[in-house]
């Protein structure tokens, strides 16, 4: 019993959502064909209302009957009719309306990159001076040549920064002085350690020579008397 007094209710409820959605649908044309604005924003409110009853069904099913009709739903068709009937309502509703939005959109990103730097600057400066009141004209030309100005010095500058800073890093002396010496017998010497030695052979060299010079130094003959 309680399955077919479901049944009658999901047949009396699908008749009426029936009815009132073939209403809406009239109603929906006749709002497209006098104001396409309004239908737009009418389909944005029912898609709303849509996702909150949704919502309410999926996560709210308190009630007796909603939670036969999820409990039903799998083994009944009609069932499953009823509640697959407002996927295909908002399709049908969606079919109605040209989306323009998204196309105009990526029009507008083509006609932007194809636009060069100068004709970008200039756009720039037009918009700022209708933001700030005052019409395009001589003056806004002249803002956008300043303006191209000051970004053709700004590249200048950063391109003269870095030709100096390449200069700077080529002039730069490197360290090629190794820091081990290979001798004869295979063995490496640390140049540091190696000075050294080097600068005391070099003092008793120059005392040797000083010796030398003094015992070759002429004698007076008449010290010996």
């Amino acid at each position: 019993l309680l399955v077919i007094s479901i049944h009658f209710t999901f047949r009396y409820h699908r008749i009426l959502k029936r009815q009132k959605r073939k209403q809406l649908i009239k109603e929906f044309d006749e709002l497209l064909v006098r104001d396409p604005e309004a239908a737009k924003e009418k389909l944005k409110e029912l898609e709303n209302q849509r996702i909150i009853e949704r919502g309410s069904l999926k996560h709210r099913a308190r009630t007796k009957f909603q939670q036969d009709v999820v409990k039903y739903a799998g083994r009944d068709s009609k069932a499953k009719q009823v509640l697959e009937e407002h996927f295909r309502l908002g399709k049908e509703l969606k079919s109605k309306v040209p989306m323009e939005s998204s196309s105009d959109e990526e029009e507008e990103e083509e006609q932007e990159k194809k636009m060069s730097v100068s004709e970008m600057i200039k756009s720039a400066a037009v918009a700022a001076a209708k933001s700030d009141g005052t019409s395009g004209g001589p003056d806004d030309e002249d803002a956008a040549g300043e303006a191209r100005v000051a970004l053709f010095e700004l590249r200048a500058k950063k391109r003269r920064e870095l030709e100096a800073a390449r200069s700077r890093a080529a002039k730069k002396p490197t360290d090629s002085e190794p820091i081990f010496e290979q001798e004869s017998d295979w063995t490496f010497v640390s140049t540091s350690s190696k000075a050294q030695p080097e600068s005391a052979d070099g003092e008793n060299e120059s005392e040797s020579k000083a010796d030398l010079a003094e015992t070759q130094k002429p004698t007076d003959p008449s010290e010996g008397w």
